[in-house]
């Protein structure tokens, strides 16, 4: 969908000045059929007599943060909310966010769906937790939003009867839910963390089953976004409580919760190089596992099982994390749900990567071959990068055989897979396969090559402020120096270090101090520039 600039929003013509603090927001697309004037004819006298007003809204006018401002300042005054969900639509990422925000603000919200809905709408009133009115015709729906406007404020105009104040605090609160993981899905963590943790200081007390789900899924929720924050002490904190919440709750949803935030803590915690703390937090939850052999946990099974090698691997229990690794592919292999296949895949990597890290170089390479083999056609982004990452572990661990020619040949194969692709999550991989690449042509004193190199991936990638790209760039620019150096170009090596020490001086990435450490040391070896 294009983004437009917000604007004013529209009403329905004709309606009378409404009472303080009623008013209908309607959140539909120009072509959508709650802005034809047969709607509008119906709904005039029905919000007339409520003493509203009411408030068109296009969800292209929220596709900006000051256009999200304005529509979460209409929706402060707004008891009711309606909107359209045009079949087709369901995965839409401005449409998510913008119904997801509105089912945590107002009071009442209904999803609208037309008479041709399929899979997509059903995911999406799944995941907003929304009542659903679904309509064949105009006389239908003017007739349900009839029936909404009388379960908000009484069929004589009065207030809603307070026999629906517990529905009401369970739509708010998965309204809350739902309109924090949409804005995460955006980006915007920061607001996605106060919908959250909005949500559990109004309904932490709730001990009813519905409440108690919807924040279970809060705190995991809140727990990874302060993870993704860089709050990896809080986050731990909110996985911990989560995971206690699920083990008191019991049952098919809380054993799930449990072992999710057990699962995601150990993995934070093998970040964190803490393994010994993440192992004992993946034998909590796999005990959990082994009283309920459900299908529908087969994937955190999969991954704690996973989580388990890498956390024996940081150990030095090399023989142990082999085992695990072996075990998750053996069980999961032929498991054909995509969740599954990227744990098996990880499973794969991490298996040749130990086996590298003990010389059990001939099995490393196999294991490689067998990972390129088995998914390099994966669309599954997550897969694919392990192909990408098996690929250029290959080329290194083919120069260290000796195989010098295959390596480069390895490396060019990445460079050729990624060309022109339009996906930025490949792009650290093809730097460093054109770094590797350089790397490889210096130690087998082809220079001039390798400085083509590793020019080549500053030209390409020196203007992107990705993370990801970073450390590349940074090691790409301190090899460019070394290579000049040995070509004797000096003041040229000398310029190159600068831009290193320019551009990482004052960062805290270790990674990139180092560079800056050997940056400088060889810059003094240097003379001065002559200019």
């Amino acid at each position: 969908m294009t983004a437009s600039p917000p604007a004013a929003p529209s009403s329905i013509p004709g309606t009378k000045s409404a009472e303080p603090g009623r008013s209908v927001v309607l959140i539909g697309e120009r072509s959508s059929m709650l802005r034809t004037p047969a709607v509008g004819n119906a709904l005039r006298p029905l919000i007339e007599k409520a003493g509203a007003t009411s408030t068109f809204v296009d969800p292209g006018e929220a596709s900006t943060p000051a256009g999200l401002r304005a529509f979460l300042s209409t929706l402060e005054a707004a008891p009711v909310v309606a909107g359209e969900v045009p079949p087709g639509r369901g995965r839409d990422p401005l449409l998510l966010l913008v119904l997801g925000t509105a089912l945590g603000a107002g009071g009442r919200a209904v999803l609208l769906l037309g008479p041709q809905t399929g899979r997509e709408e059903e995911e999406l009133t799944s995941l907003l937790h929304a009542p659903v009115l679904q309509f064949r015709d105009t006389e239908g729906l003017a007739q349900g939003l009839a029936y909404l406007l009388k379960e908000a404020w009484g069929a004589d105009g009065g207030k809603a009867p307070a026999a629906q104040d517990e529905w009401t605090d369970l739509r708010a609160a998965q309204g809350l839910l739902a309109r924090g993981t949409l804005l995460g899905r955006v980006g915007q963590l920061g607001d996605e963390v106060s919908a959250y943790q909005g949500l559990l200081d109004r309904f932490r007390s709730r001990r009813e089953p519905p409440f108690q789900e919807t924040t279970l899924r809060a705190r995991i929720n809140l727990a990874s976004s302060l993870r993704l924050l860089g709050h990896p002490n809080e986050a731990l904190r909110a996985y911990a409580e989560a995971a206690e919440q699920g083990g008191q709750m019991g049952g098919t949803v809380g054993e799930e919760g449990s072992v999710r935030a057990r699962v995601l803590a150990a993995e934070l915690l093998n970040e964190l190089r803490r393994p010994a703390d993440a192992l004992a937090e993946i034998d909590r939850g796999l005990a959990t596992l082994e009283r309920d052999e459900g299908t529908e946990l087969a994937e955190w099974r999969a991954r704690a099982m996973l989580d388990r090698g890498l956390s024996l691997s940081h150990l030095g229990r090399t023989p142990e994390a082999l085992a695990a690794f072996g075990a998750t592919v053996d069980r999961y292999g032929e498991n054909e749900d995509p969740q599954i296949q990227q744990v098996v895949a990880k499973a794969m990597m991490d298996r040749a990567i130990a086996f590298h890290g003990v010389w059990e170089r001939g099995k490393a390479l196999s294991e490689y071959d067998a990972i390129i083999q088995r998914f390099g056609s994966s669309a599954d982004p997550e897969v694919f990068e392990q192909v990408l990452k098996a690929r250029i572990n290959r080329g290194l661990l083919l120069g260290e055989l000796g195989r010098g020619d295959e390596e480069l040949l390895q490396y060019d194969e990445v460079v050729e897979i990624l060309e022109g692709s339009e996906d930025e999550t490949t792009r650290p991989w093809l730097a460093s396969a054109l770094l590797n690449k350089g790397v490889a042509l210096g130690q087998r004193r082809r220079y001039r090559d390798e400085l083509a190199s590793y020019v080549e991936v500053i030209r390409r990638f020196e203007n992107l402020d990705e993370p990801g790209l970073r450390q590349p760039v940074g090691r790409a620019l301190l090899n460019e120096g070394l290579a000049l150096m040995r070509l004797g170009q000096d003041e040229e090596a000398a310029f190159a270090f600068d831009r290193v020490l320019e551009r990482y001086a004052q960062s805290s990435d270790p990674a990139l101090q180092s560079l800056v450490k050997s940056a400088k040391e060889n810059r003094e070896r240097l003379p001065g520039p002559s200019w």
